[in-house]
């Protein structure tokens, strides 16, 4: 019957299918089918049911089916907390670090981070600050390290030393399909370095900013805080803490590139005193968006004319706020911003800032919208955050400011697709309860199955589509087992190569994190591949396998007379850490519980009790 169909009657059909397993299903059923779907079909479901993604399209039609494996296995990984990760420090450097801990007087570096798929998307670069070097991994897309290939460009070769010459700010571009690295040093300088093979390491522009005068000429005002591209690629956005500049991305070895306009924001009523810029960011071809310091539009953006800047103050959504109990005219800093799902294009007005109330806002910068969302961690509602890293408009992920803690939002916006949906039919509801903590019960007496021609779910695919089962969580990234003291640290960046990658890197004190999706209950969490730690070594960083614990933290949508610090979320650490007996670790394995299937977690952190009444 399928094969008689018209083929745009075929792809409506997959438009309707919720799971990757039925797309298959339907394309072995026959020849024409399997000659349809096999591209067709895949890209269609991926459109689909992962709308809220950017998907990486580059030069080259990407492979729909694996694009599709990778989705679905990354949406359930992120579910289930399914992560492994790694730790890598530098070996050459005696200052400690996170993991492995530092004294009172040791000074780690604060890594900062940028990541980007290269090479038409089939390869992942990850580049951060480490001190006055940059060190940089080259990875095959999704892969698990088997050809890693590491640099290390090395600071005091160009004159940089420790301390005015740390790298305080990076970010990878492609000018003219050149891969090159821009570079911003506490000093106040700016660079365009080559990362292409053959020309590694070679400057290519140098870039000057102006220097802040009348009494801010430290380096805490001098150094370089932001960098970004717009997204045609033919100019760079960056700025100091006093001064937003913009530069055209031509690479050009003559001279130090002036920039094409630059702007300053003023204290009101301080005689020209300047405003403390956290960060700046391209929203689109012709707006820039700052975040400010201590004021009470803490959020300004900057229109690109031919003649130049045009500042704006950024609206505020005076209902949405006033409901919440937020006063609109309290002076306020904003430490993190990052434009949301700005698609091909790169056209978006939604922009997700962090704001020192503790509140992370979705606001249109141009006119208050329908669109617009406060959130907040109901635990604890007032720690400030330092970065955000945004998948789309499905989730995100906020650095603590205060603790090496990562936070995961989901948007809360309708989703096409929910991994649960291929799961088997229960009775029973999702466990373990994201508040008490207990196993489930059999809820009806109906028929187990979902009854599909009357459009009605069963028990446990009814609930589990629930925000209430879907909880916000947060991360807590633990040291080394033999750490030799504790240290604590904040989260100085995050980075991602892309909506679709498997992994996304933490800046922490003297060190970096990588989480990477698994397959859940396949993850060695006590060892990291031989192909990995090798690569590292080669230019004198060390890969560990490290740990995290986690929270679940509510559905984290900030709702008018929303009461806050409601709960103590239970800590769930792996079975192995928490008892400190290896041999117990996969208990599960031997004798598998009858109701693993609908266990929300990761296998390692089951507990005997998630299985008792």
């Amino acid at each position: 019957m399928f094969d008689q169909l018209l083929d745009d009657i075929v792809l409506e059909i997959v438009c309707h299918l919720s799971t990757a397993r039925d797309v298959a299903r339907l394309a072995s059923s026959c020849k024409h089918l399997h000659s349809i779907l096999s591209e067709d079909g895949w890209r269609t479901f991926v459109r689909t049911c992962f709308p809220l993604h950017s998907l990486p399209l580059g030069k080259t039609a990407p492979k729909w089916d694996e694009l599709a494996n990778n989705l679905t296995r990354q949406a359930r990984a992120w579910d289930m907390k399914a992560f492994q990760t790694t730790a890598y420090t530098d070996d050459r450097r005696r200052d400690g670090n996170y993991f492995a801990g530092f004294t009172n007087t040791g000074r780690p570096f604060h890594p900062v981070i940028d990541a980007r798929l290269v090479f038409d998307k089939s390869w992942e670069l990850a580049a951060w600050g480490a001190g006055e070097d940059i060190v940089g991994r080259f990875r095959p897309h999704n892969s698990r390290g088997e050809s890693d290939a590491w640099f290390r460009m090395e600071g005091k070769t160009n004159g940089y030393e420790a301390g005015v010459g740390d790298v305080t700010a990076i970010h990878l571009t492609e000018p003219n399909g050149k891969l090159g690295i821009l570079v911003g040093r506490a000093n106040g300088d700016l660079q365009l370095v080559s990362a292409a093979p053959g020309s590694a390491g070679k400057a290519l522009s140098t870039f000057k900013i102006p220097t802040p005068t009348g009494g801010l000429e430290a380096t805490t005002w001098t150094s370089i805080g932001s960098i970004d591209t717009l997204p045609n690629q033919t100019s760079v956005i960056a700025g100091n803490r006093a001064t937003v500049s913009l530069f055209s991305l031509d690479a050009d070895e003559t001279g130090a590139t002036l920039p094409l306009d630059s702007q300053t924001f003023d204290v009101p009523g301080q005689g020209g005193r300047k405003q403390f810029i956290h960060s700046a960011k391209a929203l689109n071809n012709d707006t820039i968006i700052c975040a400010l310091s201590n004021d009470a539009d803490p959020i300004r953006y900057l229109t690109v004319t031919p003649s130049g800047f045009t500042p704006n103050l950024a609206s505020k959504n005076h209902s949405l706020l006033a409901s919440r109990g937020i006063d609109t005219d309290k002076k306020q800093t904003v430490r993190a911003i990052q434009p949301v799902n700005p698609g091909p294009a790169g056209h978006t007005n939604l922009l997700l800032s962090a704001w020192d109330d503790g509140t992370i806002r979705l606001l249109d910068i141009r006119t208050p919208s329908a669109h617009d969302v406060l959130y907040r961690d109901m635990y604890q509602p007032f720690e400030t955050h330092s970065s955000l890293l945004t998948y789309g408009s499905d989730h995100f992920v906020a650095g603590s400011n205060e603790l090496e803690a990562l936070k995961v939002f989901d948007f809360r916006w309708a989703k096409s697709y929910h991994h649960s949906a291929a799961l088997p039919c229960w009775s029973g509801t999702p466990f373990p309860d994201p508040l008490r903590g207990t196993s489930s019960r059999s809820l009806s007496m109906r028929g187990v199955g979902c009854d599909h021609p009357r459009g009605r779910a069963c028990v446990w695919h009814e609930y589990a589509r629930r925000d209430y089962y879907r909880p916000n969580y947060r991360f807590h990234v633990m040291p080394f087992r033999d750490a030799t003291r504790s240290s604590t640290s904040r989260v100085f960046s995050l980075a991602k190569a892309s909506d679709v990658s498997d992994s996304f890197y933490v800046g922490l004190a003297g060190a970096v994190a990588e989480f990477s999706t698994t397959v859940p209950g396949e993850a060695e969490q006590d060892e990291v591949a031989a192909c990995v730690t090798s690569a590292a070594a080669k230019r004198g960083w060390r890969a560990r396998a490290s740990h995290f614990s986690f929270a679940e933290t509510d559905d984290g949508l900030l709702t008018p007379g929303m009461s806050m610090s409601t709960f103590m979320p239970r800590l769930a650490q792996r079975f192995g850490d928490e008892v400190g007996a290896p041999q117990f670790r996969e208990w599960w394995s031997k004798t598998p519980p009858k109701t693993a299937a609908w266990h929300r977690w990761d296998p390692s952190f089951w507990r005997p009790t998630h299985f008792t009444f």
